[in-house]
């Protein structure tokens, strides 16, 4: 990683550097045959990025072999703990002839799919609607499907609350001696137990995430090749990234 830091002095900060993590879990790490840089390199990587004045960055993927919904909170309030700015939250996609979508891992992890519209990938071409779609997993036997949607309810207000338009509000966290995780896990705790402000536009997004989710490629198509249906992709109220449509939303209603 010194490389990549040297190139974007070079070129005056210009990149957005990601210090890709996927997963923290030392079990799920083998599984999946990768070797992240150690927590200690990480940090220190995560230093240089802030000293040279620019946003830090990770992601987390869910669900992953062995993967749990504690192991995966885990490791994004490790990380927060550490001053990141912000944790992408993705979902894993099972990618025709890698081993994660083989048969054997598959049934050994009792891992279940679905698939989906991959976002904003869509057109009309030779007068025929056309859709990319991936499948993606939903479900290991460590971690159930209704975890994996508050996983991905807890992603996305991590995310939404690491804007910029909220850079106040960080500051009093830090100055009452929390750190941002701690923050968005109260919220997360209260909106998904009683009724806040944003409990509503939560459970909403719980809720398309999924709505986005058929049993084949084949539903997936015939969902929005619908001419009323693609009319609503085409203003991006379906079939859009979701964290991208609601984190806008909530600026839009809430942050005036």
């Amino acid at each position: 990683y010194d490389r990549i830091m040297k190139v974007n002095e070079l070129l005056r900060n210009k990149f957005k550097i990601l210090v890709a993590l996927q997963s923290m879990n030392p079990d799920t790490m083998e599984i999946i045959k990768r070797k992240n840089l150690t927590f200690e390199q990480f940090c220190d990587l995560l230093r240089s990025i802030k000293k040279a004045g620019m946003q830090t960055a990770t992601d987390l993927i869910i669900p992953l072999p062995l993967e749990t919904k504690e192991s995966f909170i885990g490791a994004m309030r490790l990380v927060a703990e550490e001053g990141i700015d912000l944790i992408v939250p993705n979902t894993l996609c099972l990618l025709k002839g890698t081993e994660l979508a083989s048969p054997d891992i598959r049934n050994k992890f009792e891992m279940k799919s679905k698939w989906r519209m991959v976002a904003r990938q869509h057109g009309v071409y030779a007068d025929k609607i056309c859709f990319e779609v991936e499948e993606v997993c939903i479900q290991t036997n460590t971690l159930s499907f209704q975890e994996y949607l508050e996983c991905r309810g807890l992603g996305f207000l991590f995310v939404l609350y690491s804007d910029p338009q909220f850079d106040l509000l960080h500051r009093h966290v830090k100055e009452l001696g929390f750190n941002k995780f701690d923050m968005v896990e109260e919220i997360w705790r209260r909106s998904t137990e009683s009724k806040t402000d944003i409990s509503d536009t939560l459970a909403e997004y719980v809720r398309q995430s999924e709505d986005e989710l058929f049993d084949t490629p084949e539903e997936v198509l015939e969902f929005y090749t619908r001419s009323d249906n693609y009319d609503r992709v085409k203003t991006g109220e379906i079939g859009d990234n979701l964290i991208r449509r609601f984190r806008g939303k909530v600026i839009m209603d809430h942050a005036g």
